[in-house]
């Protein structure tokens, strides 16, 4: 990964000049699209842990709240980690598979 942006920020800098613009658009491309996934997973993370912190606030002023929906909110943010944890060793994986 290390490697990638490395050769990142010296297309960037106009140091590689021998990829064509296509392969440049493409991992501009690639570089957009994963700082928009970023994006989407950081607000999915923001709004589990506001409802986590709703609903913990919220049992304390005489269980108002049913413990069964403060467990699927539990639930629903542990799923959602490990999805994003699942996918990220994925990604991981297949970068230590192109021996860059």
């Amino acid at each position: 990964m290390d490697v990638f942006i490395h050769d990142m920020e010296r297309i960037d800098r106009g140091e590689i000049t021998d990829f064509n613009d296509e392969e440049i658009k493409n991992i501009n491309n690639k570089i957009y699209n994963i700082k928009n996934k970023n994006d989407s997973i950081s607000s999915r993370y923001a709004e589990l842990n506001r409802r986590i912190d709703v609903v913990n606030k919220t049992h304390r002023l005489g269980n108002l709240v049913d413990w069964t929906d403060h467990n699927k909110t539990i639930e629903e943010c542990e799923a959602f980690w490990n999805e994003e944890e699942l996918k990220l060793n994925d990604n991981v994986d297949k970068l230590n598979t192109l021996n860059l």
